[in-house]
């Protein structure tokens, strides 16, 4: 990404989320529109709602009983970025799994691997932040200085589906850079629990192509029954095919969930959607990842 100088005008309120404290959250489930940021002053509570939402999931007793030889719990990475001065440059909200597998090593090295990874990529865009906000910073006059309250980013992850043949775990992310709100984007990983292999739609569909095709019309008509509500782009239906890519499901207690991010076929108004299609309704699916 090539380093740019942002002019901005004054910049909308942004929270002060930083936790100085490593937490273990055990594990978090971001359901609906409202849940992801829609303005920066949103972050506390979010961070507040992933909390309350991971304690509920762990007091399911029949989850613990039946996996209680794996836990997927989320170490904390918030925190502000200042400048010498004390100026806040960067409010970083964010997390990371930790996967652990109970007789399975390997397994559990080979997901915790892949995050580590990806944690090192957000710490390189932590660092193109800090830079951009820098220059941003250098630019303001006396009056946007008392306004200014830096740039967000958030990495938040969340479990979805945890047990013997399947670990899915969805990760909402934001970008704030000043403007009405920020960009928000939500993705998922889905890992074998045995192998520990990151799962893609081929290894998942009995047949890729009459899968997609399956998962392509079930979309399409759920949207024709919420046309009115959700306010699609006039020519939506020919971008449905775009929706479902390896990023974009993971595996619920309830099914197969597709996730529709923003301005695919909707505006930002609109939210993040998701469509749940019922395992037993799916016939594309490999048996070993349906739950009865």
């Amino acid at each position: 990404m090539k380093k740019q100088i942002v002019t901005l005008g004054i910049l909308v309120s942004l929270s002060l989320v930083a936790c100085q404290n490593r937490q273990l959250i055990e594990t978090n489930q971001l359901d609906t529109k409202e849940d992801l940021v829609t303005e920066p002053i949103m972050q506390k509570e979010i961070a507040q709602k992933v909390t309350t939402e991971n304690n509920e999931y762990i007091k399911d007793k029949k989850n613990l009983e039946n996996n209680s030889n794996i836990s997927v719990v989320f170490e904390d990475r918030s925190r502000e970025e200042r400048d010498k001065k004390g100026n806040l440059l960067l409010t970083v909200t964010s997390n990371i799994p930790v996967v652990t597998i109970q007789g399975n090593e390997e397994a559990s090295q080979k997901i915790n691997a892949y995050y580590k990874e990806s944690e090192k990529k957000q710490e390189e865009k932590i660092k193109e932040y800090i830079d951009y906000a820098t220059d941003h910073f250098s630019l303001l006059n006396t009056d946007q200085v008392e306004n200014w309250n830096g740039y967000g980013l958030g990495d938040i992850y969340g479990s979805k589906r945890v047990d013997q043949a399947a670990i899915s775990i969805v990760d909402d992310t934001y970008e704030y850079a000043g403007g009405a709100h920020p960009n928000t984007t939500r993705t998922a990983q889905n890992f074998d629990t045995q192998s520990g292999n990151l799962l893609t739609l081929k290894d998942v569909l009995t047949d890729e192509e009459k899968g997609i095709a399956f998962v392509n019309e079930f979309l399409l008509k759920k949207m024709k029954e919420s046309e009115d509500e959700l306010g699609f782009f006039e020519d939506y239906e020919n971008y449905v095919k775009d929706i479902l890519t390896d990023q974009t499901w993971y595996f619920s207690d309830e099914g197969f969930v597709v996730i529709s991010n923003v301005y695919i076929v909707s505006p930002y108004a609109a939210g993040i959607q998701e469509y749940v299609i019922p395992y037993s309704q799916f016939p594309y699916l490999v048996e070993k990842y349906q739950k009865k």
